[in-house]
Formats: structure tokens, C-alpha cells, sequence
């Protein structure tokens, strides 16, 4: 079963969400299209592909089914939501024919602050439970994800992520979202070292680390950069900076994607070529803690395949 990569505590598991993510950035591409991304990354030894969300469209739903039935080594990844069980057995459905499928669920917090339908701390645990629990019942490999992870007060973090692991989840997401340009203006210094995620993340994955300790759960960090597009800086750097951090503190699979036209970041997610490049360098630099096993080989191809279709 795959969480077995747990016994190397060097290896750092690459999470690719290029195809999960690919629609919502202005990219309208055929299922095939999808298939045929799918394959360059098992070919460039991505560990998990991120295959969409099935209960979101028939695009999805046969994009999640065809990369099942042709990637062999990879796993495979189809996202639901917590809250909706109907969500979960769609997703399901849909993977259940890969080699390695995975289940991942991702429970919204931001219901809590206003955004959406109000939800208090015990509801939002108790969903994510629920929806971990319907997972494991039909797969082995289950990830968690709580929505905006470092944003959370950090004792409800680690209860939520100790019950969702509890309940079953073999990893356990940490998601640093988007920092917008409030923040950065209102924290002029840390603007020129990219510090701001790079601090809430390491300080979040170090309380899950601490919260499922003894566990056989694999801890992931998903690294955004910065929401606002005319900021100066640059944003796969950036949140590959913040990813490593992730890894030094615990993180053991990283979340990242292809580069799209206009060299900008699918969701301002960190690139391949970026995490490949600089956990490289910090492992050096670290005395080699780190293995990083993805080639580069195919990125030009699909980046072509991303503007052609755009």
C-alpha cells in the first residue's frame, strides 16, 4: 500500500494537481487531453497524480476514470468534499479501477469566519470524521484536508487533523492558503523575504506533527503563493521556498503542478522544476535529507499541451 513510503523518512512524496486544478484557470481541455498529462507525469515518476474532481463534472468524472485504467505505478488521486457523501462515492466510482487509488477529502473551515454557512469547531470536526470514516470504507488510502489550515486556531487544528487521522486518513494535508496584498503591506519587512507563509507553515505543521505522533499517518503541505496577481514577486519560488520549509519541519509529501502558459502557477502552486531544483540545493545543504525523485523530462510537453488548449 502506498503510505508505505513512511518507512523512508528521506523521501518526499510529489502530489501533482495540474489535471485536479486545470479548468478553474482558463483552461478548457478534453479528457484525453487530461490522459495524456496524466501519462508524462507517471513518466517523470510523480507519485501521486491529483486526477480531478468527479462530482463536479462529466469532464472529471471521465478524466478520473481514464487516467485510473492507464496509469499503472502512479497513485491516484480523486477529490471530494467531507460534507457530501454522495461526493465521496462518486469519487470513488471513478477511481476505483487504479492500480494505487486514493480518496482525498477536504473539509471547509471557512464557514467558521463568515464566508460560507456558519459552522462551529465540533461541526467541523464532526463532518470531517464522518467523511474520513465513508472514505476508509471504500479505500485504503484516504488524504485529509482541512481548507486553509494555517488561517485555523492552532488548538483546533491539531484536534481536527488527530480525529480526521483517528478516523483513518493515511496523510494529513496541511494547506497554506493564497497570502493576499493586505498582508503583505501590513508586514513590510517580511514582503522582501517571503516570510510570511513560510513562518505559519512551519509553525502548523510543526502542531500536526506533534498532533498524530505515533500515528501511521504521512503529513502533506500544500503551499500557495501570492493571491494578487500584480505583486512583485514571484510566486513558484516563493511558495517552493515555503514548501520546503514544510519538509524540514515533518511534511513528507508536497503539493505541486505543472507551469501553465504565461509561466504562472496553476492556483500560485509551487512548480515541479522549482521544488526539484531547490529541495536539491537544501538537501545539500541539509546533509542530504531529503530524496526528491521526479525527472523534468516531459515539462515542455505539457506546458505546450496547457497553452495549446488554453
Amino acid at each position: 500500500m502506498f503510505p508505505l513510503f513512511i518507512m523512508d523518512s528521506t523521501k518526499i512524496i510529489v502530489y501533482d494537481n495540474t489535471i485536479e486544478t486545470i479548468e478553474r484557470y482558463g483552461h478548457d481541455i478534453v479528457p484525453g487531453k487530461k490522459i495524456e498529462i496524466a501519462k508524462m507525469l507517471e513518466a517523470m515518476n510523480v507519485d501521486v497524480i491529483g486526477a480531478g474532481f468527479p462530482i463536479r463534472s462529466p469532464n472529471d468524472r471521465e478524466t478520473v476514470q481514464g487516467v485510473s485504467e492507464t496509469c499503472h505505478r502512479a497513485t491516484i488521486s480523486a477529490l471530494a468534499r467531507c460534507s457530501h457523501p454522495s461526493d465521496i462515492d462518486q469519487a470513488w466510482q471513478s477511481v476505483a479501477s487504479a492500480a494505487r487509488p486514493r480518496l482525498h477529502v477536504f473539509q471547509t473551515t471557512r464557514g467558521m469566519r463568515g464566508f460560507e454557512v456558519c459552522m462551529s469547531e465540533k461541526q467541523v470536526i464532526e463532518s470531517a470524521i464522518t467523511g474520513v470514516r465513508h472514505a476508509k470504507g471504500l479505500c485504503d488510502d484516504v488524504q485529509f484536508s482541512a481548507e486553509d489550515t494555517t488561517l485555523l486556531d492552532p488548538g483546533f487544528a491539531r484536534e481536527l487533523y488527530r480525529e480526521a487521522a483517528i478516523a483513518g486518513a493515511t496523510t494529513v494535508n496541511v494547506v497554506d492558503p493564497p497570502i493576499t496584498l493586505q498582508e503583505m503591506l501590513r508586514s513590510p519587512g517580511r514582503r522582501r523575504n517571503g516570510d510570511i507563509g513560510q513562518s505559519r507553515m512551519r509553525d502548523t505543521v510543526e502542531t500536526i506533527v506533534k498532533a498524530v505522533k505515533g500515528m501511521d499517518v504521512m503529513i502533506g503541505g500544500h503551499c500557495y503563493g501570492p493571491a494578487d496577481p500584480h505583486m512583485n514577486a514571484p510566486i513558484a519560488p516563493h511558495s517552493a521556498v515555503t514548501a520546503v520549509h514544510a519538509a524540514e519541519e515533518g511534511a513528507r509529501q508536497l503539493t505541486c503542478c505543472v507551469r501553465g502558459p504565461r509561466d504562472i502557477d496553476q492556483e500560485g502552486n509551487p512548480s515541479i522544476t522549482s521544488l526539484s531544483l531547490l529541495s536539491g540545493v537544501v538537501s545539500v545543504l541539509l546533509g542530504n535529507r531529503f530524496r526528491f525523485g521526479v525527472t523534468l523530462q516531459d515539462m515542455h510537453k505539457i506546458g505546450q499541451i496547457l497553452k495549446s488548449q488554453r
